[in-house]
């Protein structure tokens, strides 16, 4: 049998990119409202006044007026296509004007005019690419723009005339950044690597967009409720992260003292020459991060370059899985000297134990000879633990208390056993801020006269 298999010499496929909608471009219109220390000749006011009744007014050949404010705020309406001047006047047809714009970095080419012998506007001169322009035109260039106005005349006794002259700004008009709903690492666990990942569209291109700022917080009924437009940080609650375009990194708000964190090593955000891109937020919840189940939400917001609000929440809640630690800050318990027969109240020693959890938690412990029995080792004989508090003929007990109160005390043995009632979830800085109460009582015989000495064990365990 004879099979045979065809291979096309040519494939051709066409991928489809995603649209952006773009805004039709717009204009604007701005004029010089103040001058400098040089001037025309005759009412140097009249040709910042915004009227076009008023004129200033100028016969010397050469003399010149800087006009060095504008009416433009530098508020960001979109980006900038293209600038333009013109100027309002008249004069005997045979005279003309530069208009020469003055840019932060120095002066723009001279534009000539030659005004008619009736009043009316000159044509647009587009200065965009001007010697000294910006190369990338903003909102603060524009406002920043200056003019010269140069009269330069065929020494003639007939002055000429300017009574305003405008900044004409292509543009196009500003469209909010989109927001995709974020998402959000599922069962997150304090102190462990967790994500909020949302796509983010700008029709201006993502270069457009000046920050991106999520809002990562517990709501405790366990449905979206905004957190405003201002939350306050809060280690049990509420991270605020935020990528900056100005310097390109992430950075976090949680509360002081606070061990969230954010790792701007995985961080990651798209090329932003695209017009849609994900952003990647890559933290470690603080260690207090309230422990839940489905009631951690995310909000984002993406403002752009005129300030303009992209925002989307996550609907469904994540977790946070239970978290706790413990740390004894007390090495050693020295009873000294203890007689036969003595009761707690006479032996009674101090440790320093601390907890911090973000939910309710279990102190517990238990004391060994390090082997497991219940003993504790001296130096040419041992001694038996005994558990209910009532030791016999060579034996001890030892009772522990989270508080410095016999009377809320439990009896060790040699299995770890609650030392407190259950906590609750505590703040960075751990509870409790006092010490472990230990108390020591002897059998009234049986034990010899040497050195003993055992281990206590503390862990901390979800309640």
């Amino acid at each position: 049998m004879v099979a045979s298999l065809v291979v096309p010499a040519f494939l051709q496929f066409y991928v489809v990119p995603p649209q952006v909608a773009m805004a039709s471009p717009d204009t604007v219109t701005y004029y010089f409202n103040a001058y400098g220390a040089e001037v025309w000749e005759d009412s140097p006011a009249s040709m910042t006044d915004d009227n076009l009744d008023t004129y200033a007014s100028t016969n010397n050949a050469g003399e010149f007026q800087l006009n060095n404010a504008n009416n433009c705020s530098g508020t960001g309406l979109g980006p900038i296509s293209k600038v333009e001047l013109r100027a309002y006047g008249y004069g005997d047809g045979g005279d003309f004007i530069y208009l020469r714009p003055v840019f932060t970095a120095g002066d723009g080419t001279n534009h000539t005019w030659t005004p008619g012998t009736s009043p009316g506007w000159s044509p647009y001169y587009n200065i965009t690419s001007d010697t000294n322009a910006p190369t990338s035109w903003n909102w603060s260039n524009v406002q920043e723009l200056d003019v010269d106005v140069v009269y330069d005349g065929l020494a003639k006794p007939n002055p000429l005339y300017i009574a305003k002259v405008e900044i004409w700004v292509t543009y196009t008009p500003n469209v909010p950044p989109t927001v995709d709903e974020p998402t959000v690492t599922l069962s997150m666990t304090p102190q462990s690597q967790a994500w909020v990942n949302v796509t983010i569209t700008d029709n201006n291109k993502l270069s457009d967009l000046s920050t991106v700022e999520t809002v990562l917080f517990y709501d405790a009924d366990g449905s979206y409720t905004d957190p405003g437009a201002s939350p306050t940080p809060d280690t049990q609650t509420l991270a605020i992260m935020t990528w900056y375009a100005s310097n390109d990194t992430f950075a976090i708000q949680s509360g002081s003292p606070s061990t969230w964190s954010i790792d701007n090593a995985t961080c990651t955000h798209p090329a932003l020459t695209e017009y849609t891109g994900d952003w990647k937020f890559s933290f470690q919840p603080g260690k207090v991060a309230t422990e839940t189940t489905g009631k951690w939400f995310a909000r984002v917001n993406a403002t752009d370059s005129a300030s303009e609000v992209g925002s989307n929440h996550t609907t469904t809640g994540s977790d946070m899985q239970w978290y706790g630690e413990i740390t004894v800050s007390t090495a050693t318990v020295d009873f000294g000297t203890v007689d036969l027969g003595s009761a707690f109240a006479t032996n009674n020693k101090t440790a320093t134990v601390k907890n911090i959890a973000n939910g309710n938690y279990n102190e517990e412990a238990k004391t060994d000879d390090g082997s497991g029995n219940g003993k504790w080792l001296g130096v040419t004989a041992n001694v038996t633990l005994n558990t209910a508090g009532t030791p016999g003929s060579g034996e001890f007990s030892l009772a522990i208390d989270d508080t410095t109160t016999l009377a809320s005390s439990v009896n060790m043995s040699t299995a770890y056993q609650a030392i407190n009632s259950t906590g609750v979830q505590t703040g960075e800085a751990g509870y409790p801020s006092g010490d472990h109460g230990l108390w020591l009582a002897l059998g009234a015989a049986g034990i010899e006269p040497t050195e003993y000495s055992g281990t206590i064990y503390f862990q901390i365990a979800n309640g």
